[in-house]
C-alpha cells in the first residue's frame, strides 16, 4: 500500500510518502520541490513520485492511497482533467500504472492518512526536523518538465568485469583449474542484477562496478557536471530501497543459529591443517642418535658448568656417551672417567668429533 499526500504552502511545497509492505514493514520518502506548485500539483508530484518508487524496488501490486478527492477521481476517470498542467500530471501517472500488474486508487479522509501528511508539511518547509531513518529528496523540476535522456558509456572491448559477469550469468569459468578457483572466489562478492554488476556489502550500500571508460565519466561529472555541487540530504540507495526486513532479520537469526556449528567447523579445519603441518615437518627431519662410545657436547645453558655469563660459551665438553636409556636419554661420563649423576637429554646435546 502507497499513502501519499503533497503539500504547499508560502515556505515551500513538499510531499510525503509511505510505502507499507505485505508484511506489515513501512518505508518512509520525503520530498522536497524547489519549484513552485498548487495542492493539485503537489498531490499529482507525491502520487507520481510514489509510484516511480514502487516500480523501482520492484512492487508489482499496488494499491494507493491519496487524501485528494480531485487526484483520486481523476485518475479512475470519473472526473474530467480540464487545465493543461492536470492533463499532463495525469498522463504520466497513467504512463506509470501501466508498468504495475495491479493498480488501484483510492481517496482516503486526512485523518487516515496522518503520517504522509505530517511528513508533507514537514519536508514543504524545512529537513531539519526529519528522522535519519526517512530518505529525503529534493525535485528540482516538475515531473511533467522532466526529459529522459540517459547518457550510456559503453565499453571497448572486455573489462576487469567481462569473467565475473560472464560466469555469473552463465556459469563460465577459464579453462586454467587455477584461475577458474580464483574466479569463483571472488564472484562470490559480486551481484549481477539486471546485467548491472554491484560489489556485495553488509555494512554499506552496495557499489555499482563501472569499467574504465565509465569511471572517467563518473568522476567528470562529478567534478565537473552535474553533481559538481555534490553536497545535499541523503538520498536513496539500492540497499535501502530494496531490502527486505523481514527476510533479512530471518537469516541474522538463522546466522546465531549456525554460529556454534561453524565455530566448530573452523576449529576442525585448523586441527587437520596443523596435523598437515606437523606431518609435513616429521618427515623432513633426521632424527639424531648417539651409540655408546659416541662423544657429545653438552650444552652449557643446561648445565651451567661454565660460568661466563651471555658472553661464555654455549657448549661445554666433552662427554662420553656411556648408555642409551632410549627416548632421548643418554648416560654420560667426563673426560677423567667420572660418571655424571644425572641423565640427559638429546635436546642437550650434540655430535663432537674427535
Amino acid at each position: 500500500t502507497l499513502f501519499t499526500d503533497g503539500s504547499s504552502c508560502v515556505d515551500g511545497s513538499g510531499a510525503g510518502l509511505i510505502l507499507t509492505s505485505p508484511e506489515g514493514t513501512e518505508f518512509t520518502y520525503a520530498l522536497r520541490f524547489q519549484f513552485a506548485a498548487s495542492n493539485n500539483e503537489a498531490e499529482y508530484e507525491a502520487l507520481i513520485d510514489g509510484l516511480r518508487i514502487a516500480a523501482h524496488i520492484g512492487v508489482q501490486n499496488v494499491h494507493v492511497s491519496v487524501d485528494s478527492k480531485l487526484v483520486a477521481n481523476q485518475v479512475l476517470g470519473t472526473y474530467v482533467a480540464i487545465e493543461e498542467n492536470m492533463i499532463k500530471h495525469l498522463e504520466k501517472v497513467k504512463s506509470l500504472v501501466s508498468g504495475f500488474t495491479n493498480f488501484s486508487i483510492s481517496q482516503v479522509p486526512r485523518g487516515k492518512n496522518k503520517k504522509a501528511y505530517a511528513l508533507s508539511k514537514i519536508a514543504s518547509t524545512s529537513f531539519a526536523h526529519l528522522s535519519k531513518q526517512v530518505l529525503v529528496e529534493i525535485l528540482i523540476e516538475k515531473s511533467i518538465k522532466e526529459k529522459e535522456a540517459t547518457t550510456v558509456v559503453e565499453e571497448d572491448g572486455p573489462t576487469w568485469m567481462t569473467l565475473i559477469m560472464e560466469y555469473l550469468k552463465e556459469g563460465t569459468l577459464p579453462s586454467d583449474r587455477k584461475e577458474a578457483r580464483n574466479l569463483r572466489i571472488k564472484a562470490r562478492q559480486y551481484e549481477l542484477l539486471e546485467g548491472v554488476l554491484y560489489r556485495r556489502s553488509f555494512l554499506t550500500p552496495w557499489l555499482r562496478c563501472v569499467g574504465p571508460l565509465q569511471a572517467e565519466y563518473v568522476i567528470r561529472e562529478i567534478h565537473e557536471g552535474s553533481c559538481s555541487m555534490h553536497a545535499g540530504p541523503r538520498m536513496p540507495t539500492y540497499r535501502t530501497a530494496a531490502v527486505d526486513v523481514v527476510y533479512n532479520d530471518e537469516e541474522l537469526r538463522l546466522n546465531l543459529d549456525l554460529l556454534d556449528e561453524r565455530r566448530e567447523r573452523v576449529a576442525n579445519r585448523e586441527a587437520k591443517a596443523k596435523l598437515k603441518m606437523t606431518k609435513y615437518y616429521n618427515a623432513r627431519v633426521r632424527g639424531v642418535t648417539f651409540r655408546p662410545g659416541d662423544f657429545v657436547y653438552r650444552s652449557n645453558d643446561a648445565s651451567h658448568a661454565v660460568d661466563g655469563g651471555k658472553l661464555g660459551p654455549k657448549w661445554e665438553g666433552p662427554y662420553e656417551v656411556t648408555e642409551a636409556l632410549g627416548d632421548g636419554a643418554y648416560k654420560l661420563r667426563s673426560t677423567d672417567e667420572t660418571v655424571l649423576p644425572r641423565t640427559w637429554n638429546i635436546t642437550n646435546l650434540k655430535r663432537c668429533y674427535l
